[in-house]
């Protein structure tokens, strides 16, 4: 897995692959998962009920992710 650019421009990483968040971890990236990611959207943008339940369903219909519970915002 090569995460040189993210790791020399200091920037973040969005995934949800285990073994890429145990790299970039270890090369000192901040990591950031998709239900991280969907609470923040939700929080700036206050979307409607359905909304975010399509959007949430659209994640796990389409990209075929379900977040496990060892993941933050998992709860959420």
């Amino acid at each position: 897995m090569r995460l040189a650019v993210a790791e020399e421009r200091k920037w973040g990483v969005a995934t949800d692959d285990r073994r890429a968040i145990r790299v970039a971890q270890q090369a000192g990236l901040t990591v950031v998962s998709s239900p991280e990611l969907v609470k923040v959207w939700a929080d700036a943008t206050g979307p409607g009920q359905s909304v975010l339940t399509r959007a949430l369903q659209d994640i796990e219909m389409l990209a075929q992710f379900q977040p496990n519970a060892a993941m933050p915002e998992y709860q959420w």
